[in-house]
Order: C-alpha cells, then sequence, then structure tokens
C-alpha cells in the first residue's frame, strides 16, 4: 500500500492497552491536538497521525505474527496427539474385532 492511502485512513482507538508500544506516538498526537486545536482540522499534525497509524499497523502485524506462530505450535501439537490417538484406536480395535 502506498503511503498516500495511511493518510486517509482513520487510526483505530488510542488505547495503551491494545497497542503498548505506541504510547508515545499516541500522546504526541494529542499533544498536536491540545496545543493546535484549529490548525488540526487543516492537517498541521497529519504528520503524527501518520506515525500513529503506521505504528498501530506495525503493533498489528507483530500481533498476527505471535498469534499465527502460536497456532502453527498448537496445530503441529494436536496433529501428534491425533495420530497417536488413531494409531491406538486402530491397533487396538483391529485386535479387539474378530475375523472372518
Amino acid at each position: 500500500r502506498s503511503s498516500g492511502l495511511d493518510r486517509e485512513r482513520m487510526h483505530p482507538h488510542l488505547t495503551t492497552l491494545r497497542f503498548p508500544n505506541c504510547a508515545e506516538v499516541f500522546a504526541a498526537l494529542e499533544n498536536c491536538h491540545k496545543s493546535h486545536p484549529v490548525l488540526k482540522f487543516v492537517g498541521y499534525c497529519n504528520d503524527v497521525n501518520l506515525a500513529v497509524n503506521r505504528c498501530c499497523r506495525a503493533e498489528r502485524l507483530r500481533i498476527s505474527a505471535e498469534n499465527r506462530e502460536k497456532a502453527r505450535v498448537r496445530k503441529e501439537k494436536w496433529g501428534t496427539v491425533r495420530e497417536q490417538l488413531h494409531g491406538d484406536v486402530s491397533s487396538s480395535s483391529s485386535s479387539s474385532m474378530p475375523q472372518q
């Protein structure tokens, strides 16, 4: 995506609970809005807002990568458990079934 698209999007709700690594950028945007209550409407704080958008995006990508890795590990774990269960079931069911 081009950087021009970042300027057009609104950032998510600015909470440090969701984006703890972006606290400094959030504070800078809030400070810019408080210091320039009228100029913020004509783009004075756009550079800081762009930094907020980039920081939030980086955090989302980081969190997504962590979640993908956790899911991969969980899938591998359950795959081995499933193989063990199916191996046990097939070996026990074949010995208990009468031969014809």
